[in-house]
């Protein structure tokens, strides 16, 4: 096309053409640019908060005490999960529909927590205390029943956890039975 033929064809624009193209703007990508960094963003807080927190706690109260419960003092699971002596040995899920009943006591370097189950009426004690006050005679990992049949407890297990023993004890179920209660023991840290 020669510039001849082109500027004879530009002649027949119209004007108010002319001027609406001289004056237009496009249309701003605010609205989509923002999305986007507002999803990076979401993502990204979404990444650390696994990151920091990668598995939620359970929260309740509990009660620490030096020796009675008269000077006992409101805490919150997160503490335990925290104290610098049980926070390692203390289990972060419980056996099948048994939950935290009542308190937890915290006295003369041991721990006493009880866990009841709603449906077969059963409780889970668990004691963590300093392996030097071990029985010689008790053996670690295994489901054990006791020798005394007049005893309320149905069976028990020691768990090794470093310098403390976790002893968990069941009024009325096989703990070797129990559902869940193999991930209650292995889910300290």
């Amino acid at each position: 096309m020669s510039v001849s033929r082109i500027s004879k064809a530009m002649g027949y624009i119209d004007d108010e053409l002319i001027s609406e193209a001289e004056s237009y703007k496009p249309k701003s990508s605010f609205v989509i640019t923002t999305i986007k960094v507002a999803a990076v963003a979401f993502a990204a807080c979404l990444v650390i908060a696994m990151i920091i927190n990668p598995q939620p706690k359970p929260d309740f109260t509990i009660t620490y005490t030096s020796t009675t419960s008269a000077n006992a003092e409101a805490l919150y699971a997160h503490e335990i999960y925290d104290h610098k002596v049980f926070g390692d040995c203390f289990p972060t899920e419980f056996a099948d529909n048994y939950f935290i009943n009542g308190k937890i006591y915290i006295y003369d370097n041991t721990l006493e927590a009880e866990f009841y189950n709603h449906f077969n009426l059963d409780t889970i004690y668990l004691h963590i205390f300093p392996k030097k006050y071990l029985p010689q005679d008790e053996v670690m990992g295994r489901v054990l029943y006791p020798q005394n049949k007049n005893s309320d407890i149905t069976s028990y297990t020691w768990v090794d956890m470093g310098e403390y023993a976790a002893k968990y004890t069941s009024e009325k179920c096989d703990l070797a039975t129990l559902e869940g209660f193999d991930k209650m023991i292995n889910s300290t840290k």
